[in-house]
């Protein structure tokens, strides 16, 4: 019975090491939020530098000081972490934030940023829970879609 057990162990070990587990690290590979957490516009950032139009909103991105650090051209509707993201910018405040943050799905609270102007989604149940305590202009940008023009500040908390 033990020598079962052994080898049924060590098949399994054998099967997980072949296996393919690339597409968890390629750029590509995206986290699905469950639908309780996500915002209501799930659109992919499509991203211009060109001419604005109706269905585009410009993204400013200001540091602590007050300091521009990004202006973004994105459809509206879009999510702003992915609107950031897709502009480089750095969102996320620490090591450990860049390497374990929740991928979107609104568990970490690691993209917390502070809306100065314009008008972002609602706030969804867990923003609420993640931000309880905090300013209402504070937002995560993982649940937060760009509605208008906005002007966010990057990691308020710094």
């Amino acid at each position: 019975m033990a020598r079962k057990i052994a080898v049924t162990a060590m098949a399994m070990a054998m099967a997980m090491a072949t296996a393919d587990v690339s597409f968890a690290f390629s750029p590509s590979a995206r986290f699905t939020p469950s639908s309780s957490r996500s915002p209501s516009c799930v659109s992919t950032p499509s991203l211009r530098s060109g001419a604005t139009s109706l269905n585009m909103a410009t993204v400013k991105v200001v540091d602590k000081s007050g300091g521009q650090v990004a202006q973004l051209q994105c459809d509206r509707e879009t999510i702003l972490r992915d609107a950031m993201l897709a502009g480089k910018v750095d969102l996320y405040y620490t090591m450990k934030g860049k390497l374990f943050n929740c991928g979107g799905g609104g568990n970490c609270g690691t993209c917390k940023v502070d809306l100065v102007s314009g008008n972002l989604s609602p706030r969804t149940a867990a923003e609420e829970k993640l931000l309880k305590g905090c300013p209402p202009s504070f937002r995560l940008a993982c649940q937060s879609c760009v509605m208008s023009d906005v002007t966010v500040r990057n990691k308020p908390d710094a």
